[in-house]
């Protein structure tokens, strides 16, 4: 007879095996107490966000309102700085000044000229300055200025100079 061996089995276990069916752990559960807390902090945040957003808007809104406002007062106080008159000379010729007493150039000046003559109900012509230096008095005689009448009975102007 043969003796038969009993052999015992002992499980082995390798470190990195873990025993049985692996589940994740579950999330601790906060108290209800600590939601409600974030959700009312939210709301309070959000609450004090809008009203501090509506006043930045109406802010920049009145800052873009003054900066226009004095630009456009800038550009009349350099308009009221910009004049013409019409004078007589030592020799009876006309003169037109057109000054310029801002610190500023101004230009694309545009002057018009109306004359009336008993033979021509209405003659008008322009003259264009492209520019106007600044603090100048700009001359402009009657001999620089003429208007002719051709043949044809159109009007033309000439300029010397």
């Amino acid at each position: 007879m043969r003796r038969a061996r009993q052999e015992t089995r002992v499980p082995l276990r390798l470190a990195r095996q873990r025993p049985g069916r692996v589940r994740p752990r579950e999330r601790a559960r906060e108290p209800r107490q600590w939601r409600d807390l974030t959700v009312v902090a939210s709301l309070l945040t959000v609450l004090l966000a809008v009203p501090g957003t509506v006043w930045a808007v109406l802010v920049a809104q009145d800052q873009l309102h003054q900066s226009q406002e004095a630009a456009a007062q800038e550009e009349r106080a350099q308009a009221s700085r910009v004049s013409t008159w019409t004078g007589q000379d030592a020799h009876g010729k006309w003169l037109v000044h057109l000054m310029n007493r801002s610190p500023d150039p101004i230009t694309k000046v545009y002057l018009t000229f109306d004359r009336v003559r008993p033979d021509v109900p209405w003659v008008g012509w322009g003259v264009r300055v492209e520019s106007v230096p600044p603090c100048t008095d700009m001359t402009i005689s009657q001999d620089q200025l003429r208007y002719n009448i051709n043949q044809d009975g159109c009007g033309s102007s000439e300029g010397k100079g």
